[in-house]
């Protein structure tokens, strides 16, 4: 469409192909307006054969946003969001939410054998466990990296972190064997729909105590 000026939502075709390549999306005509533009999903997941330009983006049926790195009859195409996708990653400078040893935080204490608990990592906590970062990890975060560190510990045992509405854990987030150790990793996991993650200690004899420190997030 032409720019014709005033306010309205719609689209500005700028560019000197006749093909009409250059759309840019326009918003209301105002200072502080955003612009938004929409993609109508339809139809299966982008073909690897017919004719396909480098620079084209389409979204499936599914809500699957496509973006096109190689054109011709053979094109490739890279995913760029969907409804499975983590999204943009932000990183930010390691945040304390839990610490097992500390009384003043929810569901604390040392994990035992064949326990699990629920837990919201959207708060940062300072030393005392008190929350002096609220939101740190915002609402519509999909998932975190994070620190996951496990101190005096007894006897041999693995511990995992897993999206908040986990049932149980099949892979360990990480693992011990013996007293007084103090060991860590740095892990990805999904959040559920609270910004919870489950803490599962796992079936042997040993106990541990946890802190996690959150290092980033998906949106």
């Amino acid at each position: 469409g032409k720019d014709e000026g005033g306010s309205f939502n719609g689209v500005i075709g700028s560019t000197r192909r006749e093909d009409g390549y250059g759309v840019i999306a326009m918003g209301a005509r105002s200072a502080g307006v955003r612009s938004q533009l929409l993609l109508e999903p339809e139809g299966p997941p982008p073909p690897t054969t017919n004719s396909h330009r480098a620079g084209e983006i389409s979204v499936e049926q599914s809500g699957v946003l496509w973006y096109c790195i190689k054109g011709g009859s053979s094109p490739k195409f890279l995913t760029i969001s969907g409804p499975n996708a983590a999204g943009a990653y932000y990183a930010i400078d390691p945040v304390s939410v839990y610490d097992s040893r500390l009384a003043a935080i929810p569901n604390s204490g040392k994990f035992s054998s064949n326990s699990n608990r629920l837990i919201s990592i959207k708060d940062g906590r300072d030393n005392t466990g008190a929350v002096t970062l609220p939101d740190v990890v915002p609402e519509r975060a999909t998932a975190i990296t994070c620190n996951l560190a496990i101190s005096r510990t007894r006897g041999k045992n693995s511990f995992a972190v897993t999206p908040g509405d986990a049932n149980e854990f099949t892979v360990p987030s990480i693992t011990w064997r013996g007293k007084k150790q103090t060991l860590s990793n740095q892990i990805s996991v999904k959040l559920d729909d609270n910004r919870q993650v489950r803490l599962f200690c796992g079936p042997r004899k040993g106990s541990t105590h946890v802190t996690l420190d959150v290092t980033g997030y998906y949106l």
